[in-house]
């Protein structure tokens, strides 16, 4: 059974802008709403995309509001930025949460083994987890 194309087309492409890091030094403080995990996709295609021993290769979209500039966005993470963001979450000792800030920084560039690929990016992340709400009817 297939899915409607228009349909499925609209959930891929719909949502708040994607937060993107074109130079070094770009950064992002998101306030999260929310976290889930997604399947890549081929951009030219929208086929999933597998490893060669054919696992899905994941990544975690964390959508929320820019803290800077008060638009909601989405934050696309795999590979190394992913990497920074599971460190900063253990460094927190702490869990995502809604209204948790993630600050997601571009720092460097490292060059890619294969010449043909573009350069590496690196990234630095960090988290605060939301303050505790006081609980009025212990009072």
């Amino acid at each position: 059974m297939s899915i409607d194309s228009s349909i499925a087309d609209e959930l891929v492409t719909s949502g708040s802008p994607v937060v993107k890091f074109p130079t070094i030094g770009e950064k992002v403080r998101l306030r999260i709403q929310s976290v889930t995990k997604s399947q890549e996709t081929d951009f030219d295609t929208g086929s999933p995309l597998t490893y060669s021993d054919g696992n899905p290769r994941w990544q975690f979209i964390f959508a929320g509001v820019n803290v800077d500039t008060g638009d909601e966005c989405r934050l696309f993470a795999k590979g190394g930025m992913l990497f920074a963001i599971k460190e900063a979450f253990r460094a927190a000792n702490a869990k995502p949460e809604v209204d948790g800030e993630l600050v997601v920084k571009f720092s460097e560039t490292k060059p890619a083994s294969n010449p043909r690929f573009n350069d590496i990016k690196v990234f630095q992340a960090r988290y605060t987890a939301p303050a505790p709400v006081a609980n009025l009817d212990e009072l």
